[in-house]
C-alpha cells in the first residue's frame, strides 16, 4: 500500500526553478505504469547502445535488466519507496531492514537500512541524456532511507549496495 511521507523538492534543470515532489512508502500501479511506459523502454533503448556491461555502466544503463515490478513487491524485509515530481514517478528505492549488518568498526553486526536497489527515471540521468530534467532525485531517496533507519532505530546507520558487500565506503555510504 502507498502511503506519503513528506515533501521534497527537486532541482528543474530545464527551467532552474525548484518544484515541489512528494516521497511515497510503497508503490502503486501508476508508478508500475510509469516504470513500464516510460521508463522500461529507455532504458531498453539505451542498452542496445553497448556491446558490454562496462560500456552500459559508462552510459548510465547499467540497471536496465531490473524488474522493478518484482523489486518493489512487499515482503517483511524490505521497505520500497518512490519520489514523484510533477505527477511522474521520478525515483524508486528498495531497502533491506532485516537481513544486512554493518561490517565497520564499531558498528560491526550492528542492523543497518540497506539499500538494496535505488534508480532515477532514464530522462534525470547524466550520460543517458545530454539534459537531465531533475537534479536531487538519489539525495532525497538516501535522505529517506537515513530517516528510515532512524525510525527504526538503527541511529541512522545506511548502506548502499556496493559498501555493505565490500566493507568499504563507496558511492557516498555511511554507517
Amino acid at each position: 500500500m502507498k502511503k506519503l511521507l513528506g515533501a521534497a523538492v527537486l532541482l528543474n534543470r530545464h527551467t532552474g526553478e525548484i518544484e515541489p515532489a512528494q516521497i511515497f512508502s510503497g508503490c502503486d500501479d501508476v508508478n508500475r505504469r510509469h516504470y513500464e511506459e516510460m521508463w522500461k523502454p529507455e532504458l531498453v533503448r539505451r542498452r542496445a547502445d553497448f556491446t558490454n556491461w562496462d560500456e552500459t555502466a559508462a552510459g548510465n544503463a547499467q540497471d536496465s535488466h531490473w524488474e522493478w515490478d518484482e523489486i518493489m513487491t512487499s515482503s517483511l524485509s524490505y521497505e520500497s519507496f518512490v519520489i514523484e515530481c510533477g505527477g511522474v514517478t521520478q525515483g524508486l528505492m528498495n531497502v533491506n531492514v532485516a537481513t544486512k549488518f554493518a561490517k565497520l568498526p564499531p558498528h560491526t553486526g550492528r542492523e543497518l537500512a540497506y539499500i538494496d536497489r535505488i534508480a532515477t527515471a532514464p530522462w534525470n540521468r547524466h550520460k543517458f541524456t545530454e539534459t537531465p530534467k531533475y537534479k536531487g532525485v538519489g539525495r532525497a531517496l538516501f535522505a529517506t532511507s537515513v530517516s528510515l533507519s532512524f525510525d527504526l532505530e538503527f541511529c541512522g546507520r545506511v548502506a548502499p549496495w556496493r559498501a555493505a558487500r565490500t566493507g568499504r565506503r563507496e558511492h557516498g555510504g555511511c554507517w
